[in-house]
C-alpha cells in the first residue's frame, strides 16, 4: 500500500487553532478581570459558552444569554489561558488565548477561522511567532503541493524525495520554535506551544526540560498544568519502569487484564478502525507477528473506537489474529490515557518481566527491534 506525507503520520487527539488578532510585540500583565464582547453575524445564537483547555479537552467554565450572536463575558483568568467561545455542542467556537485583557471578537457564522480578535495582549504577542513559522509552513505546504503533483503522476522516485524534504522542513521548524521557546521561559505564547503540537511530539526527557524551564510564574495557567498532568502520566509510563496493569474487556465481553499477558515479549497496539495510519500499518504488524510470535512475541491491541461493530469488522478485515480489548471510549479510553497516548498508532513494547522496553515504534523500528532481542537471545 502507498504511503503519502499524511498517511504515515498519526492521528491526534486535538487540534487547536488560532483565529487572526492584531499584531504585538509584548505580553503584559492588565486588568485583573477580562471581558469579552463577542459580536458574530449571520447567526441566530442566543447562548453563547466559554471553555479553557483542561486536561482532558475543554472545561466548561461560563455560559451567558445573547441575542443573534452578540454576548459579554465577565471573569479572572489567572495569568493567561487557552480560551474557546462558541456554541453548547463546540460545533462552532472561536478559540484564542486570553488575559486579564478587555477583549473583543468579531466575525460571520459562515466563515469560521476567520474571526478578529483584538484586545487581548498575550494573543496579540502570538501574531510575531506565527509570522516567523509561517516561513517554516509555507514551505512545507509546497513540498505537500508538488508531493500530491508527484503521486497523480505515479512518481514513487518524486515522492520519496519529497518526503524526505518534507520532514527536513518539519525538524527545523521545531528546532527553531524548540528554541525559542528555552528562550522566553516567561511567556504564555511558549507556554502554548507546548501544548500544542510539541508535548504530543517530543521525547519525554526533552518535554521535561523545556517544561522545568518554564518560570513557575506561569504555574496557575490551565496549559502550565496540562503539560504537569502529562509528564506525570507519561513518566509513570517510561521506559524503564514497570508497565501500569489495567483490565478491559475484549470482543467477548471478557475482562482481559494485562499483566496476564506478561511473560513474553508483548506490544500494546493503540489502534482504532477510524484512524487510517493504523490500518495501512496492520498488514506489516500482521507479518510481524507471524515473523516473531513463535519466537516469544505476541500483541494485545488496544482499540480508541467507540462502535463496537466497526471495531469489530476492522479486526476481521485486517486479519489481526491477537487478542484485542476496548472500553468504546474514544479518546477517552482508560488504558490511553494511563499511557499519556494522545495520537495513534501508538505502540508500547514490554518484556516477559512486565517491564517496558520501548515506546512509539512503527513497523520498521519494531522489526528491527525484536530482530535484535531475538538474535541476543539466541546467542
Amino acid at each position: 500500500m502507498k504511503k503519502s506525507i499524511f498517511s504515515i503520520a498519526t492521528c491526534g487527539v486535538i487540534a487547536l487553532g488560532f483565529t487572526s488578532c492584531d499584531n504585538s510585540s509584548k505580553e503584559a500583565k492588565n486588568t485583573p478581570h477580562y471581558s469579552i464582547d463577542m459580536a458574530i453575524s449571520n447567526t441566530s445564537m442566543d447562548s453563547a459558552y466559554i471553555y479553557s483547555l483542561g486536561t482532558d479537552g475543554w472545561d466548561l467554565i461560563d455560559s451567558t444569554k445573547g441575542d443573534s450572536g452578540k454576548f459579554h463575558f465577565e471573569g479572572e483568568i489567572n495569568g493567561a489561558d487557552f480560551l474557546m467561545v462558541g456554541d453548547k455542542s463546540k460545533s462552532y467556537g472561536v478559540r484564542f488565548l486570553a488575559d486579564n485583557s478587555p477583549i473583543s471578537i468579531t466575525g460571520n457564522f459562515e466563515e469560521p477561522g476567520k474571526e478578529v480578535i483584538t484586545g487581548s495582549l498575550v494573543n496579540d504577542a502570538h501574531t510575531a511567532i506565527k509570522d516567523s513559522l509561517s516561513v517554516f509552513e509555507t514551505q512545507m505546504q509546497s513540498v505537500i503541493d508538488r508531493y500530491n503533483e508527484a503521486e497523480a503522476q505515479d512518481d514513487t522516485a518524486a515522492m520519496a524525495e519529497l518526503e524526505v524534504e518534507y520532514y527536513a522542513s518539519s525538524e527545523l521548524k521545531d528546532k527553531w520554535l524548540i528554541q525559542w521557546i528555552k528562550e522566553n521561559p516567561t511567556s504564555y505564547v511558549a507556554l502554548f506551544y507546548v501544548v500544542n503540537p510539541l508535548m504530543y511530539s517530543l521525547e519525554t526527557a526533552e518535554l521535561r526540560g523545556l517544561f522545568d524551564n518554564f518560570s513557575k510564574d506561569l504555574a496557575g495557567s490551565g496549559m502550565y498544568k496540562m503539560i504537569e498532568n502529562k509528564l506525570t502520566v507519561l513518566e509513570a509510563s517510561a521506559v524503564g519502569k514497570p508497565a501500569p496493569d489495567f483490565t478491559m474487556n475484549d470482543t467477548t465481553g471478557a475482562p482481559q487484564t494485562l499483566s496476564s499477558h506478561f511473560g513474553t515479549y508483548l506490544l500494546i497496539d493503540f489502534w482504532a478502525s477510524w484512524c487510517g495510519p493504523c490500518r495501512a500499518d496492520n498488514p506489516e504488524m500482521v507479518a510481524i507477528f507471524h515473523k516473531y510470535h513463535d519466537k516469544g512475541y505476541n500483541v494485545l491491541g488496544v482499540s480508541l473506537d467507540q462502535k463496537e461493530d466497526r471495531w469489530l469488522k476492522a479486526i476481521a478485515d485486517d486479519e489481526l489474529e491477537w487478542a484485542h480489548v476496548s472500553d468504546l471510549q474514544g479518546w477517552s479510553n482508560a488504558a490511553a490515557k494511563l499511557y499519556g497516548v494522545s495520537s495513534i498508532p501508538h505502540t508500547v513494547l514490554i518484556d516477559p518481566n512486565g517491564v517496558i522496553i520501548a515506546r512509539g515504534l512503527r513497523t520498521k523500528a519494531l522489526d528491527e527491534k525484536l530482530a535484535s532481542i531475538f538474535a541476543t537471545e539466541v546467542q
